[in-house]
C-alpha cells in the first residue's frame, strides 16, 4: 500500500540512497527475466508482438521513455533508463549520480545493445526531489514508479540541450531548465561538450512566477515530442538503425514557431556565467532551429502533424526511394 509521510532533510537523504539501491538491485533481476523470457521463443516479425510485450511488462517501472520505431519489416524498440552505472557512477564534481542509458532491441538484425546517453542526476536532486515533493512509499519502500514519473521530461530536454550544445556552442556555461510535473530541475552544461549535469530540483511551491511560466511553457512545447525516437538518437545513429534528421527538423520547426522559446532562452541567458549578447544570441539560435527545420520539404510538416512522427518517417522514406 503507498502511502505519503512527513518529509525532512536527513530522511530525504536516507530515501535517496535507498532509491540508488533499489534502482541498482532491481534492475538486474528485471534484465535477467527479460533474458529468459525471450529466449523461449525464435525472434522472427510474427513473434515481434511477443518482444514488444515482454518489453513492456519487464520495463515499465523503469523506463522513462519508450518509443516503438522502424517499418512492419524492420521495427525496432529504444528505452530511456535512467540507472546507476558502475563506468559512470560519480559526475563531474564527484557526486554520485544516476546516467541516463539508452537500450535499443531490433529485428532485422536481431540485436539489444545499450549506450550512455548525455545526461546524468546528482544524489543531492534526487534528495531535492524527495524533499520538495510528495513521494510516496509502497509498503516502506521507495516508489521507484512514483518518482520515474517526476524525470519523464529529462530524457527530451537533455538530449535536446545536448544537441543544440553539439553543434552550435550558443550559451557557455549555465544553467538550464528542466521542468517535471511538480517542479523544475536545473542542470548544468559543459562548455563545448554535448552533456547535461542535472544538479538540483526546486519544487512549484518554491518556485518564482518566472520559473513557473517557464515549466509550463517547457511541458506544453515537449508533450508531442516525448513519444519519439530523439532521446535515443545516438544510439539508433551509431548502429545504423535509423536516421533522426526528420524528427529533429520536425522538433525545431515546432520550437521556431512557438513564441515560448523567448521565454525559455531569455531564463537561459540570466543563469549564463558569460557576459553575453542576449540579443545576438537569440538570432543565432532562431538561425540555427531555421537551418534545422528545412531539410524537409513544407508538406511533411503537415503530416508529421497529421499521422504522427512514425508513420510520417515511413512514408518520408517510400517517397524518397
Amino acid at each position: 500500500m503507498s502511502h505519503l509521510i512527513s518529509m525532512t532533510e536527513s530522511l530525504a537523504k536516507g530515501l535517496t540512497t535507498r532509491f540508488f539501491d533499489e534502482l541498482e538491485s532491481g534492475i538486474e533481476p528485471v534484465k535477467d527475466k527479460f533474458s529468459e523470457q525471450l529466449g523461449r521463443k525464435k525472434i522472427t516479425r510474427n513473434s515481434w508482438s511477443y518482444v514488444r510485450h515482454v518489453t513492456r511488462d519487464c520495463f515499465k517501472d523503469y523506463a522513462l521513455a519508450m518509443y516503438e520505431g522502424g517499418s512492419k519489416r524492420k521495427p525496432y524498440i529504444s528505452l530511456n533508463l535512467l540507472l546507476p552505472l558502475k563506468s559512470r557512477c560519480y559526475n563531474s564534481w564527484d557526486e554520485k549520480c544516476l546516467t541516463g542509458t539508452a537500450t535499443i532491441i531490433n529485428l532485422v538484425p536481431f540485436l539489444i545493445h545499450s549506450l550512455p546517453v548525455p545526461y546524468n542526476i546528482s544524489e543531492h536532486a534526487v534528495a531535492r526531489l524527495f524533499l520538495r515533493t510528495r513521494i510516496s512509499l509502497d509498503n516502506g519502500l521507495v516508489d521507484v514508479k512514483a518518482v520515474n514519473s517526476e524525470l519523464i521530461y529529462i530524457p527530451f530536454w537533455s538530449c535536446l540541450w545536448g544537441l543544440f550544445l553539439s553543434d552550435e556552442n550558443l550559451f557557455g556555461e549555465c544553467q538550464v531548465p528542466i521542468p517535471a510535473p511538480n517542479g523544475l530541475f536545473f542542470a548544468q552544461t559543459n562548455l563545448g561538450k554535448p552533456h547535461v549535469e542535472i544538479r538540483t530540483f526546486v519544487g512549484d511551491h518554491l518556485l518564482l512566477d518566472s520559473q513557473a511560466q517557464i515549466k509550463e511553457s517547457m511541458i506544453a512545447m515537449s508533450k508531442n515530442f516525448l513519444n519519439t525516437p530523439f532521446s535515443s538518437f545516438t544510439i539508433l545513429e551509431n548502429l545504423g538503425i535509423d536516421e533522426t534528421e526528420t524528427v529533429t527538423a520536425f522538433i525545431c520547426r515546432k520550437l521556431l514557431l512557438d513564441e515560448r522559446i523567448t521565454i525559455i532562452l531569455s531564463a537561459i541567458m540570466t543563469q549564463n556565467t558569460a557576459k553575453l549578447d542576449i540579443g545576438a544570441v537569440r538570432e543565432k539560435f532562431i538561425n540555427f532551429l531555421r537551418i534545422r527545420s528545412g531539410q524537409l520539404p513544407e508538406n511533411f510538416f503537415e503530416l508529421f502533424d497529421k499521422v504522427g512522427i512514425r508513420d510520417a518517417k515511413n512514408k518520408l522514406y517510400l517517397h524518397q526511394r
